[in-house]
């Protein structure tokens, strides 16, 4: 549903995804490593209906706990890598950053995250 041509379909999809992620909390952890790639690339999408419900559904499985920082940062580090779009590295910065400072009470947790730079 997310290559639909309706936009609204496709916004309807990624809030359903959104919801169950809310709902089952950490159980959708292994379907959210496999949604988020897909996520990420549609937040490239230039209609904001759709991107809008994409930060949403990216602050959803980081916030309902689905997706650890760590499992986070690589999903949004790789998209960051695979891709020269601005808009999708924006939406991967943006959800990285997001995660990174809900984890800020566990500095522990956010070195692992991001190696490279200081907790």
């Amino acid at each position: 549903l997310y290559g639909d041509a309706n936009v609204n379909v496709v916004a309807s999809a990624i809030k359903a995804t959104s919801a169950l992620a809310d709902i089952l909390g950490k159980d959708f952890g292994s379907h959210a490593k496999r949604v988020a790639p897909a996520l990420l690339e549609k937040g490239a999408d230039k209609k904001t209906v759709v991107a809008d419900a994409v930060r949403a559904a990216l602050e959803t499985l980081g916030g309902s706990r689905c997706l650890s920082v760590v499992d986070a940062a690589e999903v949004a580090l790789a998209g960051v890598k695979a891709s020269l779009n601005p808009a999708l590295r924006c939406t991967a910065a943006r959800w990285l950053a997001a995660a990174a400072s809900s984890a800020a009470s566990e500095p522990a947790t956010l070195a692992k995250a991001l190696p490279g730079l200081d907790a």
